[in-house]
């Protein structure tokens, strides 16, 4: 179900009536799921992600430290609730700088109690023969988002797939990876990736 949603049809919304959507069913249930398979995005509006395309990794860096208290009471909030977050991150080695800068602050993420694990593409390659797969948001078990990007990066949107069977479908798959997968951490120290401002390696 994974590759085939890309070709479903469903509702369009525009950046705006994503987020206000988003928001509106997310704090209404008890678990999301986020696939994330491009490995360059755009981030304008962090600042950190800012310094990090302007190759001053150091104060990248610093930043997404001072992102940190923003994480952990988004983490209380979500604690309070009783809502579990987790991520399935593809990641190609060797790593682009928007995956450099990412890792770091989704380790920040995973210290503060979102649960990360990480896959290579050989993991989804199964369901790429027609392309990578799209990146895709499940809240609770009726709400699948496929999220759109520009040729940049940049988010620009959403489709909406408000169907019940569709997203009990790509949970059940993504369950299946979830239990493929390497935690962060683990990840992080087993292939030396970076956590600091030298090189990728």
């Amino acid at each position: 179900m994974l590759e085939r949603v890309a070709e479903l049809i469903g509702q369009e919304l525009k950046l705006d009536e994503y987020f206000e959507d988003f928001d509106a069913r997310f704090w209404q249930v008890d678990s999301s799921w986020k696939l994330e398979r491009r490995q360059v995005f755009q981030e304008p509006d962090v600042p950190s992600w800012g310094a990090m395309a302007m190759g001053d990794r150091e104060r990248s860096l610093a930043l997404a430290d001072e992102m940190r208290d923003g994480i952990a009471e988004h983490q209380r909030r979500l604690d309070a609730q009783g809502i579990i977050q987790r991520r399935l991150r593809i990641v190609e080695l060797p790593l682009s700088d928007y995956l450099w800068w990412e890792l770091y602050v989704l380790r920040i993420r995973a210290d503060l109690g979102e649960r990360i694990r990480v896959l290579s593409p050989s993991a989804v390659a199964s369901w790429e023969t027609s392309g990578s797969l799209p990146e895709i948001i499940l809240l609770g078990r009726h709400t699948t988002y496929q999220v759109r990007y520009d040729q940049d990066g940049i988010v620009t949107g959403a489709k909406l797939l408000a169907d019940p069977e569709i997203t009990t479908a790509c949970r059940a798959e993504m369950a299946a990876l979830w239990e493929k997968g390497e935690d962060l951490a683990s990840f992080l120290t087993r292939t030396g990736v970076p956590a600091d401002t030298r090189e990728p390696s």
